[in-house]
């Protein structure tokens, strides 16, 4: 990136996995024959992630500079929080009410339609409610934004970019599950 008379800095992008696209940056400047590592980072993704690959770890730093809203938190284990959404989702049509998820239109959206895929494809023909069986469930996606990204995120998946279900998903459409797919 920039190479003078006995200075330098390089920077190279890493793998973030919080959402599609996030990066962290490493920088190596060397003054004088002295090298130093510095990293940046916001957020960066959980391992296991249903969607994203991992993110990469730095090879090294000397410093490190990282937003850490969540770094002294211990977060439950992605089939926790899987089992916790089925027991809100039952709990809340056992008494016929309806769920509504606001959502992050980027990343949150594409995961909360993930895990509640693959719990409609665990449970299928199980009621999630008496005379509803998990695979009528009506899944809508009330946003624009989150629609394209989910479209995004669906036409990656053949690159081996991301690990997605193949969704049909469009703002504002009432869909039953099985036509997410």
């Amino acid at each position: 990136m920039f190479d003078g008379k006995g200075e330098s800095l390089s920077v190279r992008l890493q793998r973030a996995g919080h959402i599609l696209g996030s990066a962290y940056v490493e920088c190596e400047a060397e003054s004088d024959g002295e090298f130093e590592r510095i990293v940046f980072s916001g957020d960066l993704g959980a391992p296991h992630a249903p969607l994203l690959p991992e993110p990469r770890p730095p090879e090294r730093a000397d410093r490190v500079v990282i937003e850490s809203t969540y770094g002294d938190k211990d977060h439950e284990s992605r089939e926790e929080r899987r089992y916790r959404l089925k027991a809100v989702l039952r709990h809340a049509l056992e008494d016929g009410g309806t769920v509504l998820v606001p959502a992050f239109s980027i990343g949150r959206t594409q995961e909360l339609m993930y895990e509640i895929e693959s719990l409609i494809h665990e449970f299928g023909s199980d009621d999630v409610a008496p005379d509803l069986p998990w695979r009528d469930l009506e899944i809508v996606v009330d946003s624009p934004l989150a629609a394209t990204f989910t479209r995004i995120y669906r036409d990656l998946k053949p690159s081996g970019t991301l690990k997605p279900p193949n969704w049909s998903v469009r703002a504002g459409t009432r869909s039953r599950s099985n036509n997410l797919r």
